[in-house]
C-alpha cells in the first residue's frame, strides 16, 4: 500500500473504544461529511480497513472488530436492498410518481440529517 494515498487512515487510531468523531476527521482534513465518506470509500478501496461505529471511525484492533463491522455493513446492505424491493414492488404495483415523490419529500430531509 502506497501511504501517500490515505489521508484518513493515518489520523485513525486503532480499536473501537477509540473511535475519531467524523466531525473531527472533518474538521482535520477540511471536508464536508460526505466528502469524508468518499475519501474514506476510496480508501478502503485501495486496501484500508477502516471500520465505523457510532463513536466514529477507527482502525479494528482485531479479528471480532472486524466481525461486528461486517455484520453492521451487510444489515445496512439488506436493509437497502429491501427499501429498493419496495419501492420497485410498489412502482410496479401502479402507484404513482406523484405518491412516491411525496414519500421523497417526507424522507429526503431525514435521510439528509442522517447522512450529515
Amino acid at each position: 500500500m502506497d501511504d501517500s494515498l490515505f489521508f484518513v487512515l493515518p489520523i485513525l487510531e486503532r480499536g473501537k473504544e477509540n473511535a475519531k468523531p467524523s466531525a473531527e476527521i472533518e474538521r482535520i482534513l477540511s471536508v464536508t461529511g460526505r466528502e469524508l465518506r468518499h475519501m474514506i470509500q476510496e480508501e478502503r478501496k485501495r486496501g484500508a480497513l477502516i471500520c465505523a461505529c457510532k463513536g466514529g471511525y477507527f482502525i479494528p484492533k482485531n479479528r471480532a472488530e472486524i466481525v461486528e463491522f461486517c455484520k453492521t455493513m451487510r444489515y445496512h446492505a439488506r436493509t437497502c436492498v429491501e427499501t429498493a424491493d419496495q419501492f420497485t414492488d410498489a412502482f410496479s404495483g401502479g402507484i404513482s410518481i406523484d405518491a412516491i415523490t411525496g414519500i421523497w419529500d417526507t424522507l429526503e430531509p431525514l435521510l439528509n440529517m442522517l447522512l450529515t
